[in-house]
């Protein structure tokens, strides 16, 4: 409740001084919103776990971190997340082109 009222408050009544940041920041911020909606399309096509390493890795080497270290957090987020979800939460996530894998 607070969190929504904050936000129209935000939207009604924006810093006056603040202009969107054409520089490098608002270009890494495009480039976020670019992969969450990728993200989002290839889901279902590739699966929870890769899916979710190539968006996390992305995102990660993008924030400064080397492409390696990047892209195996993004594979060790997406395991161990599935995991979780799938084990403790006995919730399904698609495993895509991991489906030969068959998970139970």
């Amino acid at each position: 409740m607070v969190l929504g009222l904050s936000s129209l408050y935000m939207i009604v009544r924006p810093d006056p001084d603040h202009a969107w940041p054409w520089s490098r920041t608002g270009i890494e911020l495009l480039i976020a919103v670019v992969v969450l909606v990728l993200y989002a399309a290839l889901l279902q096509p590739l699966g929870f776990i890769l899916s979710t390493t190539l968006a996390v890795g992305t995102l990660c080497w993008r924030m400064g971190s080397a492409p390696v270290r990047a892209y195996l957090t993004g594979a060790a987020s997406g395991v161990v997340v599935f995991l979780l979800f799938n084990f403790a939460l006995d919730l399904a996530l698609p495993l895509g082109v991991l489906s030969f894998l068959e998970v139970s």
